[in-house]
Order: C-alpha cells, then sequence, then structure tokens
C-alpha cells in the first residue's frame, strides 16, 4: 500500500498565514522556516490591503508586547488602536499608505503601547506583495526593538 504525501494547494497566490497553517496543520511539526520566523527577536506580520485585515502576526508578538495573538489578528484598526502609540498613528497610517501607493519599501520608527503600559520604540522595517491585478495587495513588515530616542 502507497502511502501519499499531502501537497500545498496549488495557488502560487497563497497567502502567507494560510500557507503556514497548512505546512503546521494539525499533528505536523513546525518546519525550520517556522522556527526561524519564531526565532527572530521581532515581529513579523503581514496585512491583505482588500480586506484590510492583519493575516499574519509571528507568536514572538506576545512575548515582545505582551497581549495575546488572538488579540491582534484580524482588523488592521484594532492592531493599531492596540499597539500603536496614539501620537504615531498618523505616522504609521502614511508610511504604510505610502509603501501600498508606491510599491516601494518603506521604514520608520515609531512608539508602541505594550500591555504593562510602557512605550518603547520600535523600528518597523515593511515590503510590498503585488497581486493577481499588477498592484500592491500586501503589506510584509518586520517591527524590533529600536533606539530609545532623545526627547
Amino acid at each position: 500500500m502507497s502511502t501519499s504525501v499531502p501537497q500545498p494547494p496549488r495557488s502560487r497566490f497563497l497567502g502567507f498565514r494560510r500557507h503556514l497553517l497548512w505546512r503546521r496543520g494539525p499533528g505536523r511539526p513546525s518546519t525550520r522556516f517556522d522556527e526561524l520566523v519564531e526565532g527572530l527577536d521581532a515581529i513579523v506580520w503581514e496585512i491583505d490591503l482588500v480586506s484590510r485585515r492583519m493575516t499574519f502576526v509571528s507568536r514572538r508578538v506576545e512575548r515582545l508586547t505582551g497581549y495575546p495573538l488572538s488579540e491582534l489578528l484580524g482588523d488592521v484598526g484594532g492592531f493599531a488602536e492596540r499597539i500603536v502609540h496614539p501620537d504615531e498613528r498618523e505616522l504609521v497610517s502614511a508610511e504604510h499608505s505610502r509603501a501600498a501607493a508606491t510599491g516601494e519599501k518603506v521604514e520608520y520608527e515609531c512608539r508602541v503601547l505594550l500591555a504593562d503600559g510602557s512605550t518603547p520604540w520600535m523600528r518597523v522595517r515593511v515590503t510590498t506583495s503585488i497581486g493577481r491585478v499588477g498592484v500592491v495587495g500586501r503589506l510584509r513588515g518586520v517591527a524590533h526593538n529600536g533606539p530609545r530616542r532623545l526627547a
């Protein structure tokens, strides 16, 4: 009796999160790639611009922010209200809009709100992913502890 190895769906436009969920699946061990992403001392994330939803946030977000992952996936606005400092929301929105409009990489620093009430600076790098119709469909980012700015 031959056993077949399951194959991922054949769409080359798989969402990053769906792909990771397929790879992890029930009872499947984590992969080297999963270990790499989760081992970074940074938050890796992805936003679907059409649905305006966070489609992926690495589990490291829990350790770095104190918020459960389940509270951060979903609506981008909810994520921004929870994590991004109120004084930084306009900057973050403008940088993300610029990346979406131009397809260029952007980098910025902003303060974030942690569950314990502290407001450290984070450095954020954002790249884009072109969708099926040739326009930016997703923003992907990495956020890590940044230098403290001088007041």
